[in-house]
């Protein structure tokens, strides 16, 4: 009775570790910032905060103009968001991209691609 109890009670505890595992991957964590009101948030960024998003959500980094103002942002974006409704809505963007991973709304791919060129370089 005990054997019995005891496979079933392993088979629980271990459907409730993979469901535990999907859940806590499931939210990724993004850089938050918002310029002008924080210098930081600019390029080069040298910022830290980070908040976790919801389920669902993305990251963004947006480079725009609002207003005759530059601005850059970095938060967690609702799916329904989309690059081109940021666009809409400030008027012009320079750069706006969405990415799935943790961080990596950190800087654009341009210039992590021209860092990994002169990295590959100076290597050698």
């Amino acid at each position: 009775m005990f054997a019995k109890m005891s496979t079933k009670l392993i088979g629980i505890v271990g459907i409730s570790l993979i469901l535990s595992c999907h859940v806590v991957t499931a939210s990724i964590m993004c850089y938050n910032c918002s310029s002008p009101s924080d210098g930081a948030c600019g390029d080069p960024y040298k910022g830290t905060n980070m908040v976790e998003c919801n389920d669902g959500e993305t990251c963004i980094k947006v480079v725009g103009t609002y207003e005759n103002v530059n601005i850059t942002y970095r938060q967690c974006n609702p799916a329904a968001l989309t690059c081109e409704l940021h666009a809409k809505y400030l008027g012009s963007v320079q750069y706006c991209e969405e990415c799935s991973a943790d961080h990596c709304n950190f800087s654009s791919r341009f210039e992590l691609a021209s860092f990994l060129i002169v990295a590959a370089f100076l290597t050698k």
